[in-house]
C-alpha cells in the first residue's frame, strides 16, 4: 500500500515538473510594439450643378408695395421753336407762359404691385461649386427683382384735377404714363429694400441646404453669395 502511494506521489511530482519546464522553455508569443494602424478616407459623392438646377429654376419671395405716383399734363403754348414768329408773339402776349390756361391736369395714381425677387439659378456656374472630399461650398448669384405686377383691382386714381375744358383732358395717356413710371419706381424701391432682399437670400440658402441635406447627408455644405461690387462675399450658413 505504501509502495503504491509512493509511486503515485512520484508520478505527480514528475508531471508538475514537466509542466513547469514547458512553461519556462516552451514557445512564446512574438514580442515587440504593435504594428501600424492603417486608416483610409473615403471621398463622398460630389455636389453637381445639374442636381441643383434640376430641382430649382428660381427661388423666389414676394412682397406688396403701395406707392403713389404723381403726374401732370398740359397743352403747351405756341413757341418760336415750333411756330416761328407767330408763336413768339402769342407767348409774349400771354406773359411768356408755357401752358395754355385751363388745360393743366394733375393726377395722383395710387399703385399697388406684387414684386417678386429671387435667385435665378440659371446663372449658377460650374465654378460656383467647390467640392473637397467631405465639404462643398456653393456661391449663389445675388438675388434680384424678377417681376413687378400691378394689382389693378386695388390700384386707381386717388386725386384728379382736370382742365376746365373737358375736350382738353389728357387722363388716358397720363394714367398710362403714370403706370409705367410706377412700375419703375416700385422696382427701384424693392431693389433698395434690404430686408426684402435678405429674405430672398435666406430663402435661397434654405432651399439649397434642404435639397442637399437629403441627397448628401454626410457632407458639410456652405452657402455664400457672389460679391456685389466693392464688397466681399460672406457665408450665410452651413449644414454640418
Amino acid at each position: 500500500m505504501l509502495r503504491a502511494l509512493r509511486l503515485v506521489l512520484i508520478l505527480i511530482i514528475l508531471l508538475l515538473a514537466a509542466v513547469g519546464i514547458y512553461t519556462l522553455l516552451g514557445p512564446r508569443p512574438a514580442g515587440g510594439p504593435p504594428g501600424p494602424v492603417t486608416t483610409s478616407v473615403v471621398a463622398l459623392a460630389p455636389v453637381s450643378r445639374s442636381e441643383i438646377v434640376s430641382q430649382f429654376k428660381v427661388i423666389t419671395v414676394e412682397r406688396q408695395y403701395n406707392i403713389p405716383v404723381i403726374g401732370s399734363a398740359f397743352k403747351q403754348m405756341p413757341g418760336p421753336e415750333r411756330d416761328g414768329a407767330l408763336g413768339l408773339l402769342v407767348r409774349a402776349a400771354l406773359g411768356g407762359r408755357e401752358r395754355v390756361p385751363g388745360t393743366t391736369e394733375e393726377i395722383v395714381y395710387e399703385m399697388v404691385t406684387t414684386v417678386t425677387a429671387g435667385i435665378d439659378l440659371s446663372k449658377l456656374r460650374e465654378q460656383d461649386i467647390e467640392n473637397s472630399d467631405r465639404e462643398t461650398t456653393i456661391t449663389l448669384p445675388q438675388p434680384e427683382v424678377l417681376a413687378v405686377v400691378t394689382d389693378f383691382d386695388r390700384s386707381g386714381v386717388r386725386y384728379r384735377s382736370g382742365p376746365r375744358l373737358p375736350f382738353m383732358s389728357h387722363s388716358a395717356q397720363l394714367i398710362a404714363d403714370l403706370q409705367k413710371a410706377g412700375l419703375r419706381k416700385h422696382r427701384q424701391e424693392a431693389e433698395r429694400d434690404s430686408e426684402f432682399m435678405e429674405r430672398a437670400r435666406a430663402a435661397g440658402e434654405q432651399a439649397i441646404l434642404g435639397l442637399l441635406r437629403a441627397a448628401h447627408p454626410e457632407r458639410t455644405i456652405r452657402i455664400t453669395y457672389r460679391a456685389e461690387p466693392g464688397t466681399d462675399p460672406a457665408p450665410l450658413g452651413s449644414q454640418d
